[in-house]
């Protein structure tokens, strides 16, 4: 993260018509020490559909809060959760979700920023694998589910490095699918195979 606290990134999909704006910055006063804003335009086999997302994060990286929202073809939906750090979540109502016990990060379907969230809680050193539990959101429906993934270091970051400073194995889910994530110093991600491309900073 630059001297100022915040990086404004842009990705776009390899193929189809798209594009990701995430501003990350450092919490204000009152706030989480981090926090994630992302606005994702995109187009699904309904059409299109614009994602807003706000991730609440804290200094272990550990997420607190997510509001997302996605409005397309098929309507405006949003979703709030809010989580103890220990696993358990509760919706926006304020109800436990039972079925999402023992996540401690989220992985939104539509973004590579939600990658950074383990990556940095983790702190992995080389050929460490660790295998988690993460909340599963698909995009644009908003079904949330619980998942299982697997990271592996290839190379640990380089705190203070320019450019490509970290290389991780993601699997998930684990047998499946599988992708080499090149990531800056402060857990970016650069270009993700297939997927994603970072358009803006170049």
């Amino acid at each position: 993260m630059s001297n100022s606290g915040e990086r404004m990134i842009c990705w776009a999909p390899w193929s189809g018509p798209g594009m990701e704006m995430l501003r990350f910055r450092r919490g204000h006063s009152g706030d989480a020490p981090y926090v994630a804003n992302g606005v994702v335009l995109g187009v699904s086999d309904a059409g299109p559909y614009r994602l807003n997302y706000k991730i609440k994060i804290e200094a272990n990286f550990q997420v607190r809060k997510l509001v997302i929202e996605v409005s397309g073809v098929d309507g405006n939906y949003s979703r709030m959760l809010r989580t103890d750090g220990i696993g358990h979540w509760r919706d926006e109502t304020g109800a436990m979700l039972a079925e999402l016990n023992g996540c401690l990060d989220v992985d939104i379907q539509a973004t590579p920023f939600t990658n950074l969230l383990p990556i940095r809680r983790l702190k992995q050193k080389a050929e460490q694998q660790n295998e988690i539990n993460v909340v599963y959101i698909e995009v644009p429906s908003l079904i949330i589910s619980k998942a299982r993934q697997r990271y592996t270091c290839i190379e640990p970051l380089q705190p203070g490095a320019g450019g490509v400073a970290g290389k991780y194995l993601y699997e998930g889910p684990i047998g499946e699918f599988k992708a080499e994530l090149p990531v800056e110093s402060d857990g970016l991600v650069f270009d993700y195979p297939g997927l994603f491309r970072r358009v803006y900073p170049t």
